[in-house]
C-alpha cells in the first residue's frame, strides 16, 4: 500500500506539472531506489577503522562468492559504514577486510590500542544481511564482529550438511543459536532440565547492542566476549607482541568449535582444536572452561568494557557481570527453522557398510537428508563403545575402544512433524601390529635403560626398516610397567609406558599371526603361534608369569649386580614372559623382542 501511495503522488505531481518526461523520469528514479539496499552498522572487534566493507553474493555452501563484487565501502575512525548495493531478492554476504595502503585499525582491547592489518592479513568477519530485515526506503543497521564469523561458520557446515537448502533459513536458525550459546538474551533463562526450543529465542540480529552504554546488561555481555577473545589472543600469542595472526587464530578456533553447533573443543570434522603457540586443546565446553576464565582474568587485571569507541566506561562489577554472563555450551537445542512444518523424507550416510579400527579416531561422519531438517536424532541399538551421535546434528564420531562385529544401527532423524529413518553397518576391527626378536644378544645390565633397549629395537639387524618399535620388558621401578596387579585386574590403567595396544593383533614380519591382546593390552594365552622356532631362544623382560614386575631388574638394565627374568620365544604359554633367571652379567646376553608402536 506503500509503494502504491507513493506513486500516486509521483503521478498527481506530474500531471500537475504537465510534463510527461518529468513524469517517467520520476517513476524511472522511485524504481532504481526501490530495488536498493542500504546497510549501515558498525565493525567491531573493538573498533575496526578505515577498514573495507564489501558485498558479495552467497554460494549454495554458505560463502561469499568474491568473484562478484556488488559493492564496497569503508569504515570510518568510529568503525561505522554505509554501503548501498542492489538487491538480489535473498541474502548476501557483507565482509571487511584490511586496506591494502595500510591505514586500517583494530583496536584491542587488552593493549587498550590499535594495530594495524592489511588486506593480506588473515583477519577478516563476514557477516549475512537478510534483505527481508532491510526497509524497501530506510536503512538497516548491524554489526560485522567475531559473532557474526561464527554464525558465518556454522551456516557454511549447515549447508554443507543440507545440500539445496534455504540459505536463509540457515541463517536464522544459526543466529538463533548463537544467542542461546553465549547467553545473548533478555529475561529468558537458560535451564539443564530441558531441550532448548530455538523458537523462545531472538535472532542475533535484531537484539539491540547500544555500544554506546557499555554497562548495560546486554551490551556487556557482548563485549565481555569480544574482550575475553583479546585475552586469549594476548595470553597465547606466537611471538614477543600480538598481531593481527594471533586474534585471528583465536576468532577462527571458536567460530571452527561452532561449526557442529555446540562449543565441544571440535571441529565438524571431529578434529580436536587446539590455540596458540603450544597447541593448548580449546577444550570442551570452551565458552565455559575457556573463554569465561578469560574475561574474569580479563577484568582482575584491570581490564574495562572498552572497545575503543569513547565511550563512557563505568566501572562494573565483576561479580555482578559474571552473574549475567550464562553460556550455554553443548546442551541439545530443538529448531523448526528451515523444516516449513515438512518431516525430513530421508536420512543417509556416506560410506556404509563401515570399517573402523580400534584406537583410531573415525572422524566425522556427517548425516545428510531431503524434506524437512531433523532436529533430534537417535541410535539403536547403542554405537560401539567410543563412538556417539550428537543428538542436534547426527554426527557421528570418536574412537573405537573395543572390537566389535559387523553390526546394523538404526538412525532415526525427527522434528515436530515427523522423522526419517536409515540403517549403517558399522566393524570395528582390531589394531595390526608386528612384533620381532633381534637378530643378535644384548647385555642385560648395561643395556642403558629402557630407551637403551628401545634404541637397539630399531638399530638391530632384524628392524623391518620402518616404524617404531620399543622392547618388550618392565622395570621393577615402574617406569615401563605392564601390571601392578596379577593379570592387570585393574585394567588398562595399570599400564605405564607399556609396548603392547589394547585388543590388538599382534603378527610377525613373515604376516604370520603371533597373538592378540586383552582390553587391558596384555597377551591372552595361548598365543597364536611361536615367536621363533629354535631351542633355547632366551629374551629378557623383567616378568613374573602373571606379567607384575620381578623384583630383581638388574636395576632397570643399568648394572651387571644381580639376576633377571627371562623369557622363552619357542613358548605360546606365559613361559614367553618368564622361563629362565640369568645373572645381570651373564654373557653373551638375552635377546629383546620388540613391539611396533
Amino acid at each position: 500500500m506503500k509503494f502504491i501511495l507513493i506513486i500516486l503522488i509521483f503521478i498527481l505531481s506530474c500531471k500537475r506539472d504537465s510534463n510527461p518526461t518529468d513524469a517517467r523520469d520520476n517513476l524511472l528514479l522511485l524504481g532504481a531506489r526501490a530495488n536498493k539496499s542500504t546497510v549501515t552498522g558498525t565493525a567491531i572487534k573493538g573498533i575496526i577503522k578505515n577498514a573495507i566493507v564489501s558485498v558479495y553474493p552467497i554460494k549454495s555452501d554458505g560463502s561469499c562468492d568474491t568473484s562478484k563484487l556488488l559493492a564496497s565501502a569503508f569504515t570510518d575512525s568510529s568503525g561505522n559504514y554505509s554501503i548501498s548495493y542492489t538487491k538480489n531478492g535473498s541474502t548476501t554476504c557483507l565482509r571487511v577486510t584490511g586496506n591494502p595502503n595500510g591505514t586500517s585499525r583494530i583496536f584491542d582491547e587488552k593493549l587498550s590500542q590499535d594495530l594495524v592489518f592489511l588486506s593480506s592479513s588473515p583477519f577478516n568477519l563476514t557477516t549475512y544481511v537478510q534483505e527481508s530485515k532491510v526497509p524497501t526506503f530506510g536503512r538497516g543497521v548491524g554489526y560485522l564482529s567475531p559473532f557474526s564469523r561464527i554464525v558465518t561458520k556454522r551456516v557454511n557446515f549447515l549447508a554443507k550438511q543440507t545440500s539445496g537448502s534455504d540459505i536463509s533459513q540457515l541463517v536464522r536458525r544459526a543466529n538463533k543459536e548463537v544467542v542461546i550459546r553465549f547467553g545473548l538474551n533478555q529475561g529468558l533463562t537458560l535451564t539443564n532440565s530441558r531441550d532448548v526450543n530455538d523458537k523462545d529465542y531472538p535472532e542475533l540480529d535484531d537484539l539491540t547492542i547500544e555500544l554506546s552504554k557499555p554497562n548495560s546488561p546486554l551490551t556487556s555481555k557482548f563485549i565481555s566476549v569480544l574482550v575475553g577473545f583479546s585475552q586469549l589472543a594476548n595470553k597465547n600469542k606466537k611471538g614477543t607482541s600480538l598481531s593481527i595472526e594471533d586474534l585471528e587464530s583465536i576468532i577462527e578456533a571458536f567460530a571452527v568449535d561452532f561449526e557442529d553447533g555446540k562449543f565441544d573443543g571440535m571441529s565438524g570434522s571431529g578434529s580436536t582444536i587446539t590455540i596458540g603457540n603450544t597447541n593448548t586443546p580449546l577444550g570442551n565446553n570452551s565458552l565455559t572452561s575457556t573463554l569465561l576464565p578469560a574475561i574474569i582474568a580479563y577484568f582482575q587485571e584491570g581490564g574495562k568494557l572498552n572497545i575503543g569507541n569513547g565511550a563512557s566506561v563505568p566501572d562494573i562489577s565483576l561479580t555482578t557481570l559474571v552473574s549475567e554472563i550464562r553460556f550455554n555450551d553443548t546442551e541439545t537445542i530443538i529448531t523448526s527453522i528451515g523444516s516449513s512444518n515438512t518431516p525430513p523424507s530421508s536420512i543417509s550416510y556416506s560410506g556404509s557398510p563401515f570399517i573402523f579400527t580400534v584406537g583410531t579416531s573415525i572422524g566425522s561422519r556427517t548425516v545428510s537428508f531431503s524434506g524437512g531438517t531433523p532436529t533430534l536424532f537417535s541410535v539403536s541399538p547403542s554405537l560401539p563403545s567410543g563412538l556417539t551421535i550428537s543428538a542436534s546434528t547426527g554426527t557421528i564420531s570418536g574412537t573405537p575402544t573395543a572390537t566389535s562385529s559387523a553390526t546394523n544401527y538404526t538412525i532415526t532423524g525427527s522434528n515436530s512433524s515427523g522423522s526419517a529413518s536409515t540403517t549403517i553397518n558399522i566393524t570395528i576391527n582390531p589394531i595390526t601390529k608386528k612384533i620381532f626378536r633381534t637378530a643378535v644378544e644384548y647385555p642385560l645390565g648395561t643395556l642403558g635403560g629402557v630407551s637403551g633397549a628401545d634404541s637397539r629395537c630399531n638399530t638391530d639387524a632384524n628392524y623391518p626398516g620402518s616404524g617404531i618399535y620399543k622392547a618388550f620388558l618392565v622395570t621393577n621401578s615402574g617406569t615401563r610397567r605392564a601390571c601392578s596387579t596379577a593379570n592387570c585386574s585393574g585394567g588398562i590403567s595399570e599400564n605405564v609406558d607399556w609396548v603392547l595396544y589394547p585388543n590388538a593383533n599382534y603378527i610377525r614380519l613373515d604376516s604370520v599371526a603371533f597373538g592378540s591382546t586383552n582390553s587391558a593390552a596384555i597377551f591372552n594365552f595361548s598365543l597364536t603361534n611361536q615367536l621363533v622356532a629354535t631351542l633355547n631362544n632366551y629374551h629378557m623382560t623383567g616378568m613374573n608369569a602373571n606379567w607384575t614386575s620381578n623384583a630383581n631388574d638388574c636395576s632397570a638394565f643399568t648394572s651387571t649386580a644381580g639376576s633377571i627374568s627371562g623369557g622363552n620365544a619357542t613358548l605360546t604359554t606365559n613361559g614367553f614372559l618368564t622361563n629362565s633367571v640369568p645373572a645381570c652379567n651373564y654373557g653373551p646376553g638375552y635377546y629383546l623382542v620388540c613391539a611396533e608402536q
